[in-house]
């Protein structure tokens, strides 16, 4: 569950979510319906990626390498931002969405 302490560590990262959505903007080279499916494909290559790593722990009992799973959450992050990009601009209002989300579960 996401506590008031997960939303306050945030805070450490002095990036706003649109400064973010720039950033990620200016990294994407492909265009129109090319730039959806490598985008699409991608994310869905990193959550997979994500999946393996719990896979193997719950099934193998293997040690968890948290810098291996925040490595490919960003990797998600990146390309869920560049398929929020992808239409148009709606990226701000997906993190303003997602962020009342994590008030309400807080707020529980």
């Amino acid at each position: 569950m996401i506590t008031q302490e997960d939303i306050d560590a945030f805070s450490i990262v002095n990036v706003t979510p649109m400064e973010y959505s720039y950033w990620v903007e200016g990294k994407i080279t492909t265009k129109g319906e090319t730039r959806l499916v490598e985008n699409a494909l991608g994310l869905v290559g990193e959550a997979g990626e994500v999946a393996e790593k719990v896979k193997k722990y719950l099934r193998d009992n293997t040690k968890v390498n948290q810098k291996e799973i925040v490595k490919e959450l960003g990797d998600v992050l990146f390309y869920t931002t560049a398929l929020a990009n992808s239409p148009r601009k709606f990226v701000y209002i997906i993190y303003g969405f997602l962020i009342q989300i994590m008030m309400n579960v807080v707020q529980k």
